[in-house]
């Protein structure tokens, strides 16, 4: 039928899009990360990159946990965390006061990786739960009363990611045609 070929079609893009976004963060493998910003190597710093890298969004502690396998330590895992994060190559996403996920950095962008902030958007996909990085979308600079200075600010976008958004059209089509 013409709704699963624009199925195949939409899944074609979005891996096209994955591979993408892999292929960018995935030119430099994690020893080289660390390397290329001055931090000390280690199994847990190396295995949290692993495991963003080897996927395509950003990820909760425990996705990681579950990439990490026996690697995993609860108070490392957060130790390094600041540090991947304070230089720069991860950022930390709040997607509300329960849901924390870790992105990894493009290294290749040549941020400023001591006062590296969240410049890009984020959405939050109710149906599936994912999170994906907008980097098209940048957080403009506020105007902030005198006196007043930034530290940082988030913004995230909720609702249906294009593939839930698109299984639902599907489905809505095909129990309507019964």
């Amino acid at each position: 039928p013409s709704w699963f070929i624009l199925w195949i079609q939409n899944h074609v893009l979005y891996l096209q899009h994955c591979f993408i976004w892999i292929h960018i963060t995935n030119t430099m493998n994690a020893t080289d990360v660390l390397k290329h910003h001055n931090i000390k190597k280690t199994a847990g710093r190396i295995a949290i990159i692993k495991a963003l890298q080897d996927k395509c969004c950003p990820l909760s502690e425990n996705e990681i946990k579950e990439l990490m396998l026996e690697s995993y330590d609860r108070i490392t895992f957060y130790r390094n965390i600041q540090t991947l994060s304070a230089a720069g190559i991860i950022h930390k996403i709040v997607v509300d006061n329960t849901q924390i996920r870790y992105g990894l950095n493009c290294c290749e962008s040549m941020h400023e990786h001591n006062v590296h902030k969240n410049n890009h958007a984020h959405f939050y996909c109710e149906t599936c739960h994912s999170v994906v990085c907008l980097q098209e979308i940048k957080i403009p600079e506020f105007s902030l009363p005198q006196g007043f200075v930034s530290a940082d600010s988030d913004i995230i976008i909720k609702g249906k990611c294009e593939k839930c958004n698109h299984w639902q059209s599907k489905s809505y089509l095909f129990f309507s045609s019964l």
